[in-house]
């Protein structure tokens, strides 16, 4: 079931990718399909690198400030680093801690990410 939306997200994916250049280099001359392609991939570069620096600079203040407001237990412990706490997400469901403890870190990563979509929408506009 879960492969049939990576299908979806695959195939979407793939257009977006795939079909731009067709008309970029349609419309340009033999001579510069290279560079219209070229500058077409460098802007899809730059539009990456600002949405990847937004979205992990988000994560880390907003994760930080959730996480801050929460006792975590010893073995918690390294969630106060953002930087860990994306890869902790594996071992989030066979961590020895209370079921209600367990909902606060979960809603403090729902929070995060809810932020960073909100943040995100401008720049896909």
């Amino acid at each position: 079931m879960t492969a049939s939306f990576q299908v979806i997200a695959g195939i979407g994916i793939g257009k977006i990718f795939s079909l731009p250049p067709i008309p970029m280099q349609a419309s340009t001359a033999s001579d510069d399909q290279g560079l219209a392609m070229g500058i077409m991939v460098a802007f899809r570069l730059f539009g990456a690198l600002i949405g990847l620096a937004v979205g992990a600079t988000t994560f880390s203040s907003i994760f930080a400030k959730r996480i801050n407001g929460i006792a975590l237990p010893a073995s918690l412990a390294l969630l106060e680093d953002p930087c860990e706490a994306v890869s902790f997400i594996p071992y989030l469901q066979t961590a020895d801690i209370s079921p209600a403890q367990r909902d606060l870190i979960e809603e403090a990563y729902k929070d995060t990410m809810q932020t960073i979509w909100y943040e995100l929408i401008p720049f896909g506009a």
